[in-house]
């Protein structure tokens, strides 16, 4: 299966090749602290996730109590350098992506992505 990704006015629109789409669900921001050595810092986080379709958007809303805190102590848990190194933010997005999906239950989450950090 193949996606396009188009980007119009800061806005996302996927154009499948195939049948499937993906619901695109903006969680609420996030604001939090997380350390750097002795320096604490106030981050905030918008995450979007994507979902097989908009009826999926139910176990979200559901469970979002769930997945907001699982967010934050993630989040948390970063050290404030690691959000500049691709690859420790690919390693949040894993650690995200299983907390998230425990929380959701059955529902298929098909990834985390940030829109901003």
């Amino acid at each position: 299966m193949a996606i396009g990704i188009y980007f119009f006015e800061d806005k996302i629109e996927f154009s499948p090749s195939t049948k499937s789409d993906y619901y695109v669900y903006e969680l609420p921001a996030v604001t939090t602290n997380i350390k750097s050595g002795d320096e604490t810092f106030s981050v905030k986080i918008n995450l979007q996730l994507e979902l097989d379709n908009s009826k999926d958007s139910k176990a979200v809303e559901f469970a979002l109590a769930q997945i907001m805190e699982s967010v934050i102590d993630q989040v948390q848990q970063t050290d404030a350098g690691d959000l500049r190194q691709s690859k420790k933010i690919q390693m949040l997005k894993g650690k995200l992506r299983k907390h998230i999906q425990d929380a959701m239950g059955e529902t298929n989450l098909n990834g985390v992505l940030f829109r901003d950090i």
